[in-house]
């Protein structure tokens, strides 16, 4: 039981920095995103900085069978610039979009993250506002084109 109660403390102390926007330094990151626990893993990669010992368990991260795990590792390494994230946040944007995903897309984005993000302007209301301001966020013509394209067509 104590174990559980630690983890469940993990979790919570996590989700609190994540909230505010504290990035962990490495040498603490890295144990936690090596933990058991799938949230503690979930936790620790919204916290995750860009350290060199964190980035390559991040990227492990990417093919972690919990797919949340997966998830935040493929946002924390979009939110760094990684491009080693597309893939992934593409798979993302496709089968499960949400506006989490969106925000950490644009950090990567390519040509068909832009044409997916239009997609999702036009056809999913909930997320319209989102896939707008991610358009918006990239700031290059062709996501201003998309932009001002999907919001000239009414939603299908």
């Amino acid at each position: 039981m104590n174990g559980l109660c630690r983890d469940r403390g993990w979790v919570s102390a996590l989700e609190a920095a994540a909230q505010l926007g504290i990035a962990l330094p490495g040498n603490t990151i890295v144990p936690l995103l090596r933990h058991d626990v799938p949230e503690i893993r979930t936790g620790a990669c919204r916290c995750a900085c860009a350290s060199p010992a964190a980035i390559p368990l991040l990227l492990e991260l990417l093919d972690d069978a919990d797919r949340a795990v997966a998830r935040e590792a493929a946002c924390a390494l979009a939110g760094m610039g990684r491009g080693e994230a597309r893939p992934a946040l593409l798979r993302l944007l496709r089968e499960a979009p949400s506006a989490v995903v969106i925000d950490a897309v644009s950090g990567v984005a390519d040509e068909e993250c832009l044409v997916i993000l239009g997609r999702i302007a036009r056809t999913k209301p909930d997320l319209a506002d989102a896939a707008l301001a991610g358009l918006d966020s990239i700031g290059s013509s062709r996501a201003m084109k998309i932009a001002a394209a999907s919001r000239r067509l009414p939603p299908s």
